[in-house]
């Protein structure tokens, strides 16, 4: 949390990244939630019964994570990543999913945390907070469900 941050509260004083900056630095984001959004779906078409069901439930959240990213794209005057290029079922799991998992939601979060330190407008510095925080959520239903 910088200094402007501890002052303003809420508010924002200063210079933010441009537009084209942020639709930059968005897009790979949703690139990588929509890829994690398939292996999930992977994950739960292979586990079934109730792990399949908190899967789901995850999945709701990391879809409304995606629409809120792409609609800062949009606002931002861009073309968000949509994912068509991605064939459904063609993002596979290894054997050990639950580890694969939380190592692609590990790298996600260390995004995020990455890109807070970007002077975003505070939208985005929003949105991308709420991201990581349900990403953080799924980790640790990825170990509850794993059993660690």
């Amino acid at each position: 949390m910088g200094i402007k941050d501890l002052i303003l509260n809420k508010g924002w004083a200063g210079r933010t990244i441009d537009r084209q900056d942020t639709i930059d630095r968005v897009n790979p984001i949703i690139m990588d939630l929509t890829g994690l959004m398939h292996f999930y779906e992977d994950a739960a078409a292979r586990l079934g019964g109730t792990a399949a069901g908190e899967i789901h439930a995850a999945l709701k959240t990391l879809r409304g994570d995606i629409g809120k990213l792409c609609e800062t794209v949009f606002s931002a005057g861009g073309v968000a990543y949509s994912g068509t290029d991605i064939e459904p079922g063609s993002l596979k799991l290894s054997d050990s999913l639950f580890e694969e998992l939380a190592d692609r939601e590990r790298a996600f979060c260390a995004s995020i945390v990455e890109e807070s330190e970007v002077e975003h407008q505070m939208r985005t510095r929003a949105i991308l907070a709420v991201a990581g925080s349900n990403g953080a959520t799924r980790l640790k239903m990825l170990r509850t469900l794993s059993g660690r």
